[in-house]
C-alpha cells in the first residue's frame, strides 16, 4: 500500500478531532469528535471542546488526554 491508500483507510477507520467537508468548494473544516474550537487571536494556540457522548468502541468515553497521546504518538513514535 501506498502512504496515500494508508491515509484513505486511516480516514475511514479513525475520527479525528474535526474533518473536512468533502462536499464543500473549499474543504472547510467541521466537527468530528469536537463539537467547536477556538483560535487564539494570535493563531499559536487551538481549544477543541469534545462531544461528551464521544465513546470508543467498547464503550469507554473519549478523553483530551487520548488526543494528546495520540499526537504525541505520532511525532515521538518510542512513546
Amino acid at each position: 500500500m501506498s502512504w496515500m491508500q494508508d491515509l484513505r483507510v486511516a480516514r475511514v477507520l479513525f475520527e479525528g478531532l474535526v474533518k473536512n467537508d468533502t462536499f464543500s468548494a473549499d474543504y472547510k473544516d467541521i466537527p468530528a469528535v469536537a463539537e467547536r474550537w477556538t483560535i487564539s487571536p494570535d493563531g499559536t494556540s487551538y481549544t477543541f471542546y469534545l462531544r461528551k457522548n464521544a465513546k470508543w468502541s467498547n464503550g469507554e468515553p473519549v478523553t483530551a488526554g487520548d488526543f494528546v497521546y495520540s499526537w504525541r504518538r505520532g511525532i515521538m513514535p518510542d512513546l
